[in-house]
């Protein structure tokens, strides 16, 4: 009789039994996985596990990030270190681990979740679970347009104190987290050498505390 696999989220205490499946595969540095936790976005819930008898024979983590998609700014998560013991292969469990993250991150209103894959194998496993492939790595030698407007950052002079709150004025129309008080104008002669401004050409089209 086969012993029964158990899915769960990450315990106190996994560690050791975890990295004991991925360190010889080099999946993870251990001193990060140890410490794992002391970000803020890392959560239990996110690293989940496939057992049998106590031994971890499965694994995959996501961690929250936010694209800015289809003019907002919308979650997904990035997933790696999917990695199931070799003599573990070939009975769904990495798709079930798989279904579970995205199922967790689900209930939380992520849009979707990301990652990077080179072997076939690995491509058919996640085509199989839903994702679908949106790029590849593409190189090119190109001579740089000269007619192109290049963005540049440079430090604000004094000239450029008028273009700043017009900057605030037209991102709050467009509902950006900016604020815009005509009355108190926040980069002015004696503020303007911790700011720094993004030209294109002779143009000023945004700064930065």
């Amino acid at each position: 009789m086969r012993d029964k696999i158990i899915y769960r989220h990450w315990q106190p205490g996994d560690d050791d039994a975890i990295l004991e499946l991925l360190l010889p595969a080099e999946q993870v540095d251990e001193n990060i996985y140890r410490n794992k936790f002391e970000g803020p976005d890392i959560e239990a819930e996110g690293i989940r596990l496939a057992l049998v008898n106590e031994r971890v024979v499965g694994h995959v983590w996501g961690e929250p990030c936010s694209f800015f998609i289809e003019d907002k700014c919308q979650r997904f998560v990035t997933v790696g270190a999917v990695f199931v013991a070799q003599d573990m292969r070939r009975q769904g469990v990495a798709t079930r681990l798989m279904q579970e993250l995205h199922a967790h991150f689900q209930t939380k209103g992520y849009r979707g979740s990301i990652l990077d894959v080179d072997a076939e194998e690995a491509m058919r496993l996640y085509q199989k679970v839903g994702y679908q492939q949106l790029t590849q790595d593409l190189q090119t030698q190109l001579p740089p347009n000269q007619n192109t407007s290049q963005l540049k950052w440079g430090e604000v002079n004094l000239s450029d104190l008028g273009a700043i709150p017009q900057l605030d004025k037209m991102w709050a129309k467009q509902n950006f987290p900016v604020s815009c008080d005509q009355q108190s104008i926040k980069v002015h002669q004696y503020t303007m050498s911790g700011y720094r401004i993004l030209c294109q050409g002779q143009n000023i089209v945004g700064y930065v505390r």
